[in-house]
């Protein structure tokens, strides 16, 4: 049987893509499940694979890269012209460009192309869009670019986004008012904004690959299952104990332990889902949203109990309710006033409650007051994770690099790849990570690294027959960019992991002239570290195996012996010296 898309919930401006036949001052919405029709259809029946929901606007990501749209569009949210709503699902136009991910707020619209473009589109009131419109213009009705260069992932809040780069940096933009864009900046009101992307500089060198928003906090999520959260506290819904607003990102504690695979936000609570399919909620309770059957706001992750003992792999969340996958079924929670709980009545749910006639359930979406899922007969369930598949930052893994030097172009691939990941310390430090559950939860005693195949890896990359050109991009990525990056204080035990990397490089083995620009700022950056980040790379060096200490002890042993060597050396390198 061929894949089908489901729906239902609240449908007043046409943003279920599915035609009501009801009375003028009936409520228009759809309390039970039922078929998209008007879907965009493949060879295996509906080929739709993401679906992202605004207030009152829907897009729908096809395999093939296109994007369709329905539901209200008094600001353009649609990306056509024309402001009345539409139940009637048309495609939008990007020119040829392949969309590999679309996000929602409440009036606007993101899309991300697999070449790293961002689109824009719809309401600009609060900079949301990332672009100055021309004449201050307050609403764009076609997709528009956003200067942001190797975009691979954005969400949206209700008047704010955030963008994930190639590169591992996290950007921000739009409303401001609850610290939501987690650079700092002190709000002079609740309506200050920022209408281009900035840099959220506390998170530099953390390995991060998903970023989520809520209606206005951020949260995002590392390679090793650390959640960090920003913005609007006012439930809980950062997580962190208390209902303070943040500026900037903070640890979210209790959950680095959980081995975190997904994250994802409501208008004010937020849900996590592990690697083994627990669920954790958090936030906002008024209607049952955490499914904790309390309805009382959780300042802290809480496991949804009624989930125990299940495997939950698919998490979305609306407006003011939650829905699951368990075992290809659908479960759902929290407000149910305009049907989105797909129970068949507008009554709130306080814990989970199975949805009727939904079964081989392989996705699920929300947003608004209402719901989408994706039916697929006969498909292998899957992990826990995300809803699709979302392109990740760069970072060298063996069997990558084997990959690269086996491929025809391999000279230019590997060199770009290496070029990339060493002017990034977020790359680097998401690099060679250990195959099993040990590469989650990053300590002072677990570094998550597999040294073995990081070493075999630089050991490959030498061993080729353009071992020289790879060593000299990857120093000069480091001088020029990675290094820079470096400061007293990293965010996170994450961001140390390239403190054990580099040294393991090839690149950093034999000093002659680049000691200075290499060997030496490396060995500043490291002494220059506070005393809590020092006392961890020491844990994690005497943890290692000989033969990887010995490695770094030969590194600086070498350095050192080459600057004794050269002439003058009292007075030409004594602070080298000193410093190495």
């Amino acid at each position: 049987m061929s894949r089908r898309l489901h729906c239902f919930g609240q449908s007043s401006d046409g943003q279920l893509g599915v035609r009501l036949a009801v009375a003028p001052q009936s409520p228009a919405m759809i309390m039970k499940p039922v078929m998209v029709i008007g879907a965009p259809r493949g060879d295996q029946g509906c080929s739709v694979v993401e679906v992202a929901c605004g207030y009152e606007h829907t897009l729908m990501r096809t395999e093939e890269g296109e994007v369709w749209s329905c539901g209200g569009n008094e600001f353009g949210q649609l990306g056509r012209s024309g402001g009345s709503g539409s139940g009637s699902i048309y495609p939008i136009v990007f020119n040829g460009a392949r969309i590999i991910q679309v996000a929602c707020g409440s009036k606007h619209s993101l899309a991300v192309a697999d070449d790293g473009r961002l689109f824009a589109w719809g309401s600009n009131s609060h900079g949301q869009l990332g672009t100055r419109l021309p004449n201050k213009q307050l609403v764009a009705h076609q997709p528009k670019r956003v200067i942001l260069p190797e975009v691979i992932q954005v969400a949206c809040g209700a008047a704010h986004s955030i963008a994930l780069t190639e590169n591992g940096r996290v950007h921000t933009w739009g409303l401001n008012g609850n610290g939501q864009l987690g650079t700092g900046l002190r709000p002079q009101s609740s309506e200050h904004f920022v209408d281009t992307p900035s840099s959220v500089e506390s998170l530099v060198g953390v390995p991060i690959i998903q970023v989520a928003a809520g209606g206005r906090h951020s949260v995002v999520l590392s390679v090793s299952g650390a959640v960090f959260s920003w913005g609007e506290n006012l439930y809980g819904q950062l997580g962190c104990g208390d209902n303070t607003d943040r500026h900037h990102p903070g640890h979210v504690k209790s959950l680095r332990s959980m081995k975190v695979v997904y994250v994802t936000c409501g208008d004010g609570h937020t849900a996590a889902l592990t690697k083994e399919g627990r669920l954790f909620t958090f936030g906002a309770d008024t209607y049952g949203q955490l499914g904790h059957g309390s309805q009382s706001h959780s300042i802290v992750p809480k496991p949804v109990l009624e989930l125990m003992g299940s495997t939950v792999t698919r998490v979305a969340c609306g407006r003011c309710h939650t829905v699951v996958a368990v075992n290809r079924r659908m479960y759902a929670f929290g407000l149910g006033s305009d049907g989105q709980l797909g129970l068949g009545s507008t009554r709130n749910a306080v814990t989970p409650r199975p949805v009727p006639d939904t079964s081989d359930v392989i996705s699920v979406f929300a947003g608004g007051d209402r719901t989408f899922f994706l039916q697929a007969p006969g498909v292998i369930s899957e992990e826990p994770g995300p809803h699709c598949r979302l392109r990740l930052p760069r970072a060298l893994n063996l069997q990558r690099v084997r990959l690269l030097l086996n491929s025809r172009d391999n000279e230019t691939l590997l060199i770009e790849e290496l070029e990339a990941v060493f002017s990034s310390a977020s790359c680097v430090n998401a690099s060679f990570l250990k195959h099993d559950d040990t590469r989650f939860n990053a300590t002072k005693s677990n570094h998550g690294i597999e040294l073995d195949e990081a070493m075999e890896t630089f050991n490959l990359i030498a061993s080729s027959s353009y071992a020289d050109q790879h060593s000299e991009v990857m120093q000069k990525s480091v001088e020029l960019s990675l290094l820079g990056e470096l400061g007293p204080s990293p965010p996170d035990v994450e961001a140390l992991r390239l403190f054990i990397i580099l040294p393991c490089c090839h690149a950093f083995t034999p000093p002659a002239e680049s000691y200075k620009v290499l060997h030496v700022p490396f060995a500043s950056a490291l002494l220059s570290l506070t005393a809590i980040p020092k006392k961890i790379i020491e844990h994690w060096w005497a943890s290692f195996a000989p033969r990887h200490f010995n490695r770094v002890v030969r590194v600086f042993k070498s350095v050192l012996e080459y600057i004794l060597s050269l002439p003058d050396v009292l007075q030409t390198s004594s602070n080298a010296v000193e410093e190495v």
